[in-house]
Order: structure tokens, then sequence, then C-alpha cells
């Protein structure tokens, strides 16, 4: 049979984004300016209306991120107006009228001890050009007396209500007490009512496919977690002590309440996607396991909600589909991009238009449409503008053997036309979390100092993600342990193999990687020539201490610190003296996770000592770097510190 969803390029020309303006015959990596790889992304999360008549996708303009939306049949695209104060995270087609605009912002309210990150939901209506927010506070009648309201710290939307296309369900915690309630509202009036009251130390909701709030899970205040389950016949029963909870996550429900998706231990220690039965409490089917990897997340169906494919990440992201028709285009599209990352976004609802990304380590990525009714494909649109993949430096996984004679994955960046006889200097860029993981897809920061001459490598020490449960857990409670044991031998791995100048190293890293990049200067003096900590955190005991105000903060303080050792003696604040190489330290003044003057403090006391310090205060960019400025005053800064101290 011939494949329905077989692909013919023919045509590379972009929609409604041109090609990069870099004339590649008279230009070097070198020649890109920092703001290239600063910019935001000039096509960024698209989205199909459901219809497939028009595409919505953020921008950058005057470096605040924007909402277009583009007709598809022709016509000019169009921006949805910036709310004040806040940047979008996210947008979601409620229909086809309405788009849902996820905001995020920086406060400081006096409900909460110092600045905390919010969000807040808008809906836009495309015809009258009026938006309505969805959680704003308002005082509440209740028997005799009124409650009044707070607007919500988070804003989430917990259902569209396929069936009801007027409303959707939404989380809010009005009394800032740790227990969200559950409300359905009017997309049209902001007008909400309550379907489920709040529960103490229940934060998370999910419903099922008819809509009802059947899981709630959590932490209690004094320190706990807490899980509940609505069974069939609409009685509350608790999970904790439940066998097939202790052992799988819920990630969603079938269109039958009594079987779910799951998430769990695969037979190989590897996290896989299954579906269980709630009568039984067994797996009774497994959908993915892979033997090294783990599952990363489930893909959804716009349409139906329902779980249709699992994402994974070996060198790249990776989708692997259950569903017929995306399972088609996928194998089309890996014949069409051999070796890159194709993922088959999402489809319309109606008009069977099914979007498309592929990416390689060169190429943050390409948006296609593939219109399955006419058969014709088309290039949409870049990702970012400004970057040509044939200037990029090639990344790969690469295994590095530790110590205990185990190995860890780890990304090696090369400058363009590196001459592999000769070491070159190099940058050791740890990743934050520390339970995140790094992969050899594009990165702005990777990308921008192997176009200056250096090589970066990005190691997935123990406590990173996507390796199965005993590499994750081989972290906890190893901060200045086994976590940095393996950043040194990755270090020590490169000069032993003739790929890095021993004598031009500098460690560096944003959050958890600037704890290791402190820790890397502190333990390993004659390793590192300099190092480099971006939202940082320098003090281990006072950012303990200011996590046991929130929720959960108890429990994630636990898995931090170092076995048989007191905070202090893996605080690199507490252990400043013993720094011996140049330190640059870069904080956001807006940084609601670590406060800037962790990192200030920090500056200070190098100072005091009489220690080769450098501080950068950000205006703004958060704890994740999220606007431009921010992005380029960092490497501006870096590249200048590089240069000094591992530059030719």
């Amino acid at each position: 049979m011939q494949n329905k969803f077989l692909i013919v390029l023919v045509s590379v020309t972009f929609l409604f984004i041109g090609e990069s303006q870099i004339t590649l015959a008279s230009q070097t990596p070198a020649d890109i300016p920092a703001n290239s790889f600063a910019a935001l992304a000039d096509f960024e999360n698209p989205k199909l209306s459901p219809s497939g008549g028009s595409v919505g996708y953020i921008t950058t303009e005057k470096g605040r991120s924007l909402l277009m939306v583009q007709p598809l049949g022709g016509g000019s695209a169009y921006a949805i107006p910036p709310q004040p104060k806040s940047e979008i995270l996210n947008f979601y087609w409620a229909n086809e009228n309405t788009v849902l605009l996820e905001l995020v912002l920086t406060l400081n309210r006096r409900e909460f001890i110092g600045k905390t990150t919010e969000t807040r939901i808008f809906a836009y209506d495309l015809n009258t050009k009026k938006a309505t927010w969805l959680g704003k506070p308002k005082n509440q009648g209740i028997g005799s007396s009124t409650v009044k309201e707070s607007a919500s710290q988070h804003e989430v939307v917990l259902n569209f209500l396929p069936d009801q296309p007027k409303h959707i369900l939404m989380r809010f915690d009005f009394q800032l007490d740790g227990s969200p309630a559950i409300y359905k509202v009017s997309l049209s009036t902001g007008k909400r009512r309550v379907v489920k009251t709040g529960n103490d130390g229940i934060q998370n909701w999910m419903a099922d496919q008819q809509g009802t709030v059947r899981l709630g899970t959590g932490y209690k205040r004094r320190g706990g977690y807490r899980a509940i389950f609505q069974d069939e016949n609409g009685k509350w029963k608790n999970l904790e002590n439940i066998d097939w909870y202790k052992k799988y996550r819920v990630v969603g429900f079938t269109v039958d309440p009594s079987i779910v998706f799951v998430e769990g231990a695969s037979q190989y220690g590897t996290d896989g996607l299954f579906k269980l039965s709630l009568n039984t409490g067994t797996i009774i089917e497994t959908l993915f396991v892979h033997e090294t990897l783990d599952f990363d997340h489930a893909i959804t169906d716009r349409e139906t909600g329902l779980v249709i494919g699992a994402m994974y990440n070996d060198d790249l992201e990776r989708a692997v589909y259950f569903d017929a028709d995306y399972k088609a285009l996928q194998a089309s599209l890996d014949g069409a991009f051999p070796g890159a990352s194709n993922i088959v976004v999402e489809r319309s609802s109606t008009a069977r238009r099914f979007l498309i990304k592929t990416s390689t380590p060169q190429n943050p990525g390409s948006y296609y449409l593939f219109d399955q009714a006419t058969g014709k494909f088309r290039a949409l649109a870049n990702k970012m503008e400004a970057i040509s993949p044939q200037l990029m430096a090639p990344s790969k996984m690469v295994s590095i053997p530790v110590r205990d004679g185990t190995s860890i994955p780890a990304v090696l960046t090369l400058p363009q036309n590196t001459d592999t006889s000769k070491s070159i200097p190099f940058v050791v860029l740890v990743h934050g979390g520390p339970s995140g993981q790094d992969i050899a897809n594009w990165d702005y920061e990777a990308q921008f100092y192997a176009s200056r001459g250096y090589g970066v490598l990005q190691p997935n020490f123990r406590g990173s993600t996507g390796y199965g449960r005993k590499f994750r857990r081989a972290g906890v409670r190893q901060w200045g342990g086994l976590m940095q044991d393996d950043v040194t031998d990755a270090t020590n791995w490169l000069i032993s193999e003739n790929i890095a100048d021993g004598s031009r190293i500098c460690i560096a890293g944003s959050s958890y990687g600037g704890y290791a990049a402190m820790m890397g200067a502190i333990l390993e003096p004659d390793l590192y020539q300099c190092a480099i900590s971006v939202n940082g955190a320098p003090d281990l005991p006072r950012l303990k201490e200011a996590d046991l105000s929130t929720l959960g903060g108890s429990s994630w303080g636990k898995s931090r610190g170092l076995n048989g050792k007191k905070d202090k003696e893996v605080s690199p604040y507490h252990r400043a003296k013993e720094i011996t190489v140049p330190m640059l330290l870069i904080a956001a003044k807006d940084d609601a996770r670590i406060p800037y003057q962790h990192t200030k403090d920090m500056h200070k006391r190098l100072k005091k000592l009489g220690k080769d310090s450098r501080y950068v205060q950000l205006k703004n960019g958060t704890h994740y770097m999220v606007t431009a400025e921010a992005r380029l005053k960092v490497l501006r800064e870096t590249e200048k510190f590089l240069a000094k101290h591992i530059g030719d």
C-alpha cells in the first residue's frame, strides 16, 4: 500500500519568516554577533487553530515576547497585545475564536516573603479583541459571611471540556493556603463556580476524559506527600499506601475511567509508560519501554485528549507514536530528514493538518505544515532566523568512564574545523536541576562558546534524569560528592584524551550548575583556571532555610547536601577562603528561586578575602534567563572573562 504520508520536499522557501540574512561565503562562526545567540526565538511553540486555518506562535519584539496569529489561507499575521509587566509563557486555542494566554511575572507581594514567580491566564477574543483575566480576585459570599480573595500565585488550565467549548476547568488558590480549588470558568465573561473544593495538602489536580476531577497530589504543610483518588462511585481514597501508587505515577486517563496511563519502573530500571487497571492495580499494557533511557513525557492528541505517544531523549529528542496516522507520518519524516529529531507537534481537529518540527545539533528547529487532504507539504518558519546551521558547531553524545568503573553520558561540542591532533581551551558547562539532562540539541550557550573557539563539555553526572532510576537516585545527597566527582572525572577525561588543553579549562553553570562551578574551584584548584556561576547557589544552609517556608521545601531539602557532612562543609560561601582561581558571579535581581543577594554576598566575601572575583547584576531575566537582554549580558561578560583567563 502506498504511504499516504509520503513526504516530498518540493520547496524550502519559508512561508512567513524569511531565511537567514547571513552571507555564508564571507562569514565565519566568530563573526556571528553575540546577540544572535542570545536572541529569543522568532517562531516558538506554534499551535494550529482547531480548524487548521491559522497558526499561533510566540515571537519577540523589542526584547518582549509577543503572540502572533497567522492565517494559513492568506492574509497578514497580527499580534495579540502583551499584558503589562508580564511575558508570554505559553498559549492555547480554547476554540477557533478564543486564545488563552498563559503569562509569567515576578512580583514582590505582601502575602509572600520575598519575590515570587507567578502565572496568570487571560482569555483573548479574536473577534472583539478583548482580554479577560480568568483569575481576577473577587469577594465571595459564603453563607452570612464574605470571603475576600487574593490573586492565586499560579493559575492552571485543568481541562478544556471539549463538549462545552464555552467553558474550561481551572485551578485557583484564592486563599493562598496551598489548597487550590477547581472552578468551571466561562471563557467570555470570566464567571466561575466551584466544582471541587480545596483539600489540605493537595496542590495538583487531574481530571478524566469526561471532565470529572479524579486525582489530587501534593505536599502537606508539615512535610510528607499526599495523593487522593476518586473512584467510579464518587468515593475519595488515600493512595499513599496503595501498592500500585507506590510504583506508578498517573499521567493521563483513557476513555474508560477504570484504566489510566501511568509512568513507572520497567524491568530494566528505566521509567516506562503503561496502562494500568484501577480495578486490579496491575499493568495491562506496556506502551513504551527502553533498555537504557527513560520515558520523558506523554504526547496527547489535542482532539481526543488521549495519550498517543511517548517522548524520550537519546542524542536528540525522540518521539514514539501509538496512533496509526502519527506513526506513518513519523516514518515518512525520518526518511525525509535522516539524522534529525522529527516531531509531529500536533494535528488540527477538523482539517487534518499536521504541524511538524525538525531539528539537529546545528539547527534550532524548522517548522513545516503537512495537509493530509491535499498531500501538500510546505515550510513555515525557522525557529531562530539569525542562526545559520552551516555555521554552527557539531555536537555529539560521548560516554565517559568515571572513577567507580561506570560511565556517564555527556555532550561534546567542538568548534568548526577543529584540528583534533591539538588540544584546545574548554568550558565545562554543568546543567542545573540538578535533576536535569543535556542532550546534543542546539544549545545557545554551547554554540556561542564554540563560535569563539572553545570546546564545550556538558556532563550528565549522577543525579541527572533520563538514564534510569539507579542513575538518578545516585545523586541524592551528593552535592559536593559523587555528582561533583563525575564532573571532575569528565574534565580529566578531556585532558587524557588530548581534547582539552589542561592549562585552559573553565568550569561554568547556572543554578545547581553554578553551585558545581564554585565547588569545582574549591575541590579542584589545579584542574580549573576559572569558574563562572549564573544564578548559582553559593550558600547551601541559607537556601535550605528559605525553602522551609515553601510547600514541599522540607522534602526537597532532604535531597540536598552530602551524606555524612554538615551543609557548611559543602557550601561555597563557607569555604570561600579555599578559592584560588578567578570567579565570575552573575545574578538576576528578579530571580525568585535563589535571591541575587546570595551571589552578591558571595562576591563580597571573596573580595574581603582578597580573591579575584567579578560580580555582575542583571536587571531582569529571572532564574531561567527568559529575556534576550539578560542572555546577551551573560554572553558578553563570559566572553570577556574567558578571553582573559583561558583565551589565546
